[in-house]
């Protein structure tokens, strides 16, 4: 099983006072269970945009191998990059 990414464009950042691109992965079954989970947060801020983790850092598949394994609890993983410097949006593929 693989879990799934959804990408929130314009994501409105109160403490940036600019809109964010915010992408989350969500494990395999989130969307047919009732449990709770925990969340992982995953900054990005080193010149790369906010599908840095889920395109070179192969996030998903990452968790997806954890997850299968036990190794790692199910969990949806958010990420964002943070610093004003570095691009807000990103085209998801």
């Amino acid at each position: 099983m693989t879990g799934e990414f959804a990408t929130h464009p314009g994501f409105a950042s109160k403490i940036l006072a600019t809109p964010r691109t915010l992408i989350v992965y969500l494990p395999p079954g989130y969307f047919t269970s009732s449990a709770r989970y925990p969340v992982l947060y995953l900054v990005h801020g080193a010149g790369d945009t906010a599908l840095g983790w889920s395109t070179a850092g192969a996030a998903n598949l990452i968790l997806d191998s954890l997850i299968g394994a036990r190794t790692a609890v199910p969990m949806p993983v958010r990420t964002i990059v943070m610093f004003r410097r570095y691009p807000t949006t990103c085209a998801a593929s």
